[in-house]
């Protein structure tokens, strides 16, 4: 019996750590590349189906009395321009700021947004502090941007996913994919559409989309290029692609600001419009 209770005593024994078995060795420079590229396969597998999920039909372009569309946006873009300046809209070079920022922006006036911003960055020091404070602390911060219980989840949220998917909160390894790949992982992030994801690829990450937002959709309603006023979400890729990439930060930019200040959705300034000239549709 002692014989044999020895034996099962030895065969009870944990077998010897194996190399496998040890804690993971830090992250090199190889490991992190083949993090990436297996990131960069995931999101192109990502199915985001858009137009059957959000739009029946993609917005149908026309021509405005003979008019090449591309010459007649060319020709916006330059006045709007040489009339606002592309301006700093107060967007972040930054791109988890950005990421943020535009997640606050959402829904609300860009006082609320630009204050709460600052509220959040004077609160808290770093961006793993923003992920890991009391829900409850976070959202009377960003009381000031409106609907800050909603935008709270959204922020810690997407900072969370961004720790899980790269390893830490930094915006090194997001740089590295390519524009596609990039506007997929965005996507998934909480609070960011196919609108805010381009947003955060051209104020911070210089890539050449146009993100089309409600001064944008209206501008090219008034050149009369729509047939009829499609929802936001249905009119991103059609516009994008209509405004040549070269001038696509310029024009967005610029449509923001006429918006603002000019073409204003209550009481458009049309006495003071640069475009006024090639204005087509004044019930837009």
């Amino acid at each position: 019996m002692t014989g044999s209770s020895s034996t099962a005593a030895t065969m009870s024994k944990p077998a010897a750590s194996k190399p496998s078995d040890m804690p993971p060795a830090p992250e090199n420079r190889s490991t992190a590349v083949g993090r990436i590229e297996r990131l960069k396969l995931y999101t192109r597998c990502v199915k985001i189906d858009r137009n059957s999920l959000m739009c029946q039909e993609m917005p149908q372009i026309r021509s405005v009395n003979g008019a090449d569309p591309d010459q007649l946006i060319r020709r916006s873009e330059k006045a709007l321009r040489l009339r606002y300046g592309t301006p700093d809209l107060g967007n972040k070079r930054e791109l988890i700021a950005e990421i943020v920022f535009i997640i606050l922006s959402a829904r609300t006036r860009s006082t609320g947004y630009i204050d709460a911003y600052r509220r959040l960055r004077r609160q808290f020091r770093t961006w793993a502090s923003v992920r890991d404070a009391k829900p409850a602390k976070l959202a009377k911060v960003l009381k000031p941007a409106g609907l800050s219980r909603i935008k709270t989840r959204q922020i810690q949220g997407s900072l969370r996913k961004l720790a899980l998917d790269f390893g830490s909160l930094s915006s090194r390894k997001l740089r590295i994919l390519d524009d596609r790949a990039l506007e997929a992982y965005l996507t998934t992030l909480p609070g960011l559409g196919l609108k805010s994801a381009r947003c955060v690829m051209l104020y911070s990450a210089d890539r050449d989309v146009f993100p089309v937002d409600t001064h944008c959709l209206r501008l090219f309603c008034k050149l009369g290029l729509l047939q009829e006023r499609p929802r936001m979400e249905c009119a991103q890729d059609a516009l994008q692609n209509l405004v040549p990439r070269r001038i696509r930060r310029s024009l967005h930019i610029n449509a923001v600001a006429h918006g603002q200040q000019t073409c204003i959705a209550t009481r458009p300034r049309c006495a003071d419009c640069p475009i006024e000239d090639v204005c087509r549709e004044k019930n837009c």
